[in-house]
């Protein structure tokens, strides 16, 4: 390290970096709110496969398919956090998800027919599951979330038409 970089200026200059990293990634700062837009953009698309393939699932009744798999980078963990407005419950102080952090949405059929969505976060390979269902915002506050609220709470955060979306505002 430089000469002139002591300890106090490196750690001033990690919180601004943090801080921007997670704006830059749809988080609040400098004087801004959660960009609902950029975790729309970053996440949304991901978020709508994985709601479309559970639709496909219940409309189809498919007892074929027991496990659909996604993988994505710590720039889309954060945001899909943020869609369920448990980034800062589960990720405290602006810190960043483990390499082999991964987001689990579960969809499960109740014995009266109906659907529920449980979710989890697993932060690494060493920590235990925490089921986030109950902390998610506009779900009731249980170990589920009936599918239709978790669909309709999700859905000003879906893409209509992700490239069109992604153009610059002129």
């Amino acid at each position: 390290m430089p000469d002139w970089l002591d300890a106090k200026t490196f750690d001033e200059a990690m919180k601004v970096m943090v801080i921007t990293f997670d704006f830059v990634f749809g988080g609040p700062g400098f004087g801004e709110p959660a960009s609902h837009e950029m975790n729309k953009l970053r996440a949304g698309t991901l978020l709508k496969t994985w709601i479309n393939d559970m639709k496909a699932m219940i409309s189809q009744n498919n007892e074929t398919y027991k496990a659909i798999f996604y993988s994505a980078h710590d720039t889309t963990i954060i945001p899909l956090l943020r869609i369920f407005d448990v980034k800062d419950k589960l990720l405290p102080n602006l810190a960043d998800p483990d390499f082999v952090a991964n987001v689990v949405l579960e969809l499960w059929k109740k014995d009266d027919g109906s659907y529920v969505v449980k979710a989890f976060y697993y932060p690494n390979s060493i920590a235990g599951t925490i089921n986030f269902t109950s902390m998610i915002s506009g779900c009731p506050p249980t170990d589920e979330c009936p599918f239709d609220i978790f669909v309709n709470r999700c859905k000003s955060y879906l893409p209509d038409n992700i490239d069109l979306e992604c153009l610059p505002k002129v």
